[in-house]
């Protein structure tokens, strides 16, 4: 049970920031800051939940 929660949560949480990045990234000052390093972040969220995937049955 928890494991699904905590894969989808990953998956969630990574498009979001993906998402925030691009349409206020310039508007948050943590997020201007981090520059490019904000797409590493959300697709290493991303790709954490998507290769939860494979363990979940």
């Amino acid at each position: 049970m928890w494991y699904k929660i905590i894969m989808f949560a990953f998956m969630i949480v990574g498009l979001l920031w993906l998402v925030v990045n691009y349409l206020a990234g310039p508007d948050i000052d943590f997020m201007l800051q981090l520059g490019a390093w904000n797409y590493l972040i959300g697709f290493t969220l991303l790709i954490i939940g998507l290769l939860m995937t494979m363990g979940w049955r």
